[in-house]
């Protein structure tokens, strides 16, 4: 009986440091998933940002003076301030 019962308590133990060494290496998975995850964003992020710089440069570059989109506001903006320097 006594050996059955420290059977049993030896069984308990290692099933228990069993469940511990796989919840510790599914933690650490876990963690080196989620760093990973963090630099596939932070490089997209970088990404986005550095096509966005290149877009707006191109929008610069390749802009056709005459084809320049300017609203109503912007227009009255600009004929009062070239009215202001007619002299």
């Amino acid at each position: 009986m006594v050996a059955k019962l420290i059977d049993i308590a030896q069984a308990a133990t290692t099933a228990t440091l069993l469940m511990r060494k796989k919840s510790m290496a599914e933690s650490a998975t876990f963690s080196r998933d989620m760093d990973q995850s963090r630099r596939a964003i932070r490089a997209s992020r970088e990404r986005l940002r550095q096509r966005h710089r290149d877009d707006v440069a191109r929008g610069w570059e390749d802009a056709d003076p005459s084809t320049v989109a300017v609203s109503a506001f912007q227009a009255d903006v600009l004929r009062s301030a070239f009215r202001g320097l007619d002299v």
